[in-house]
């Protein structure tokens, strides 16, 4: 075999064994350029908590970050405004952000073209509310899932939020892998 060959053999092999730990590893990245967004909190266990922002009139929570991968150990999206249990962190504290308003649809969108990895559950924390990850860099689903979600959507494309809080997506391209 090649020199050649042999160097892209081993490259794509160690992309795929290291690519897991990666996304393991620095699951998420909060957009800091964006006011009120606040870092992602851990656990006693490990799990990501995300404070998700308050939701607009719509309903609409708009979360933003430059990287959003879950690892296979999970993600929780906190819409409790109270303390709750959780399946994948236990019990935690309730999202002070929120008040008394609950998100109907949680909106995770990736601000930079960084392309996400799931690899493992997305919880929603307190009231059920649609999840949305959009990532116009594209999404690969490996082992991915969804608890205490009314609906879950993955997308490519770059989320366009309407005066009135309606929400839309103008998908241009981007890759969505399952």
């Amino acid at each position: 075999m090649s020199k050649l060959r042999s160097f892209i053999v081993w490259s794509v092999i160690g992309t795929q064994l290291w690519s897991p730990v990666l996304a393991q590893t620095l699951p998420i990245s909060v957009d800091k350029s964006v006011a009120g967004q606040k870092p992602v909190v851990g656990t006693s266990n490990g799990v990501p908590v995300i404070n998700i922002a308050p939701p607009s009139a719509g309903g609409v929570s708009n979360n933003r970050y430059t990287q959003f991968n879950v690892g296979p150990s999970g993600v929780v999206l906190n819409n409790s405004g109270g303390a709750s249990q959780t399946q994948l962190a236990g019990q935690i504290a309730g999202n002070v952000m929120l008040g008394n308003q609950r998100a109907a649809t949680i909106l995770n969108q990736v601000t930079a073209p960084n392309p996400s990895r799931l690899m493992g559950t997305l919880e929603v924390a307190g009231n059920r509310a649609n999840v949305i990850v959009a990532n116009p860099a594209g999404i690969t689903c490996n082992g991915c899932g969804f608890l205490n979600a009314n609906r879950a959507t993955l997308t490519t494309g770059k989320p366009v939020i309407g005066p009135d809080g309606t929400l839309g997506f103008d998908i241009a391209s981007g890759r969505l892998a399952i």
